[in-house]
Order: structure tokens, then C-alpha cells, then sequence
């Protein structure tokens, strides 16, 4: 197998540019480490990544982007460019970003501009409402069960973001949405 190959079947099976390049270090450690290449990159993309990290799920036409476990400046851009890069119409629920102390506002008023473009946008939490500084059409609940409300607007072959922070807890619209649009099963590359 050569790097072409390599690259190819590590960016096709995960999702986003952060991640493939943390899986390309975690590539190269192992190699220096010993690990035969072919061995490394077999058990890099047969690994069960941890739920609610950037996994994408076929739930019948509509595809949830699942990255409910947690949410930060860097990692949302992450998760937005994934968005946009996927099938439209295109949704992404949005809660709360937590712990950034005096930059709150400002972050937050920066998740709203970023999502300019989607086909619908819901804040989730307080500090989401600023969103709808920076993107009028932006929409808001204030937890993540009363943005259940909003799956009725959601085509049903839409691409679905979901991201927040822990405490936002976003996982319950995961299950919300996984309720009504059907099982979740992991895509294959």
C-alpha cells in the first residue's frame, strides 16, 4: 500500500481535515514506534471512535452528523466545514459553548456568522441566542429538548449537525432525532 493509498482510505472513511490529520500523527507515531504500516492503518480505520465525535449516521435519506460530545471555537469550525461540505439542504443545531469565559459572547456571535448558508440553524442554550446577531435566520431553544420542536421543519434528507458543549446536553436531541427519523447506523466509507 503506498502514502497515496493510505491518505485516500484514511480521508474516505473519516470525517473532516482536523481529524484526518490526527489520524495521519497518530499514523506516522505508530510507524516510528514500530507498528508495520499496513498493521497501523488496518486498526486506524477499523477503530470504534467514541459516540458523539464527529460520526456520521444514515437514519433512512436524512445523514446526522453526530458531534454532540462536546463543543469549543476550533472544534466547531471543524465540525461546520464537514457541514458544508456535505449534501444539502443542510441543518445544524447548535448548543452552547461553555468555558470560554470573557470571548462568550464574542464566540458565539462568530457560531452565528459561520452558519450563514445553512438551510436552518437552531441555538441551543443562552448563550446561543447571540447567534442571531451575526445570522438573522438563525433560530432558538433554550435546551436541547425544546429544539426537538424544530426536527418538524427538518427535511427528511437533510444533513444534520448536531454540537455542544457537555452541559448543553445534546445527546437528548440526538436521540430525538434518531426517534423520529429512524436507527441510527454508522456509514461506511
Amino acid at each position: 500500500m503506498n502514502r497515496t493509498m493510505i491518505a485516500r482510505a484514511i480521508a474516505g472513511a473519516l470525517l473532516g481535515s482536523a481529524v484526518v490529520a490526527t489520524a495521519l500523527l497518530a499514523l506516522t507515531m505508530a510507524v516510528r514506534l514500530g507498528v508495520p504500516l499496513d498493521t497501523a492503518v488496518e486498526r486506524l480505520l477499523t477503530a470504534d471512535l467514541e459516540g458523539g465525535r464527529l460520526q456520521r449516521r444514515s437514519l433512512g435519506q436524512l445523514t446526522l452528523i453526530d458531534d454532540s460530545y462536546n463543543s469549543n471555537p476550533a472544534s466547531l469550525k471543524a465540525a461546520l466545514e464537514v457541514l458544508f461540505a456535505s449534501p444539502a439542504p443542510r441543518v445544524a443545531f447548535l448548543g452552547d459553548m461553555r468555558e470560554l469565559g470573557g470571548r462568550e459572547a464574542e464566540e458565539h456571535r462568530a457560531m452565528g456568522a459561520a452558519t450563514v448558508g445553512l438551510d436552518l440553524v437552531v441555538g441551543v442554550g443562552p448563550a446561543s441566542a447571540l447567534m442571531k446577531e451575526r445570522n438573522p435566520d438563525a433560530r432558538w431553544a433554550h435546551d436541547a429538548l425544546a429544539a426537538a420542536a424544530f426536527l418538524e421543519e427538518v427535511p427528511p434528507s437533510a444533513t444534520v449537525l448536531v454540537k455542544g458543549s457537555r452541559g448543553v446536553q445534546m445527546e437528548r436531541l440526538v436521540e430525538r432525532i434518531v426517534e423520529r427519523f429512524g436507527d441510527a447506523e454508522r456509514l461506511q466509507p
